[in-house]
């Protein structure tokens, strides 16, 4: 199957994932999943060390995901899977080598949006994100794994498979993955999509 055949199978599986199991503020973050027309681009693959352990997410993965995540197994090398980071930003090279992301919808993904941005997230465990703040409105939706999520004055919350975790702009959010690795389905919508996030001093 071409890169691009895998590709339409992820993004439809991703749609149908939306349609199926998304609540309304999920609807509201995944506009263009939920239309069709979407502009499609060749973006060059990019592998990442932490893919390797991708496959055993399968173990704890939530059950209505199933078509959603061998759909994203079988398109992950036709992917450009990047890290946000670097040691100058003071993240160690372990931290660098154990998580990834990959643009599916954005300005800069496979299928074209100004305002919106869709992806998976993949965290190994033993890590902990920072928190941080942007500027657009997101959604982690835990597709496997489990970890404890922290938002605005809210004390962490452990969430597994399922759990949609939703930040306002500009709210401060963290996770902590010290017991377990983390695969999302993220969600944004707004402006300065790809800007850095802003981090605690």
């Amino acid at each position: 199957m071409t890169a691009e055949a895998l590709q339409a199978k992820l993004l439809g599986a991703m749609t149908d994932f939306v349609h199926s199991e998304g609540s309304d503020v999920v609807h509201n973050l995944a506009g263009p999943l939920l239309n069709s027309g979407l502009e499609r681009i060749d973006v060059p693959p990019k592998n990442h060390p932490a893919l390797a352990y991708l496959p055993a997410m399968q173990e704890s993965l939530l059950p209505a995901a199933q078509s959603l995540f061998q759909a994203l197994l079988a398109a992950s090398p036709t992917l450009a899977w990047q890290i946000s980071y670097k040691i100058e930003d003071g993240f160690g090279e372990e931290y660098l080598q154990r998580y990834a992301w990959c643009d599916i919808i954005g300005p800069q993904g496979i299928y074209l949006s100004d305002e919106y941005r869709t992806g998976f997230g993949f965290w190994r465990e033993g890590l902990f994100y920072p928190p941080h703040s942007h500027e657009p409105e997101e959604i982690y939706w835990v597709l496997s794994g489990t970890g404890a999520f922290a938002s605005g004055d809210a004390p962490p919350a452990r969430k597994g498979p399922g759990s949609i975790i939703h930040h306002e702009p500009y709210a401060w959010h963290s996770i902590d993955m010290s017991e377990s690795s983390v695969l999302v389905f993220f969600l944004w919508k707004g402006a300065n999509l790809h800007a850095r996030s802003a981090f605690e001093t």
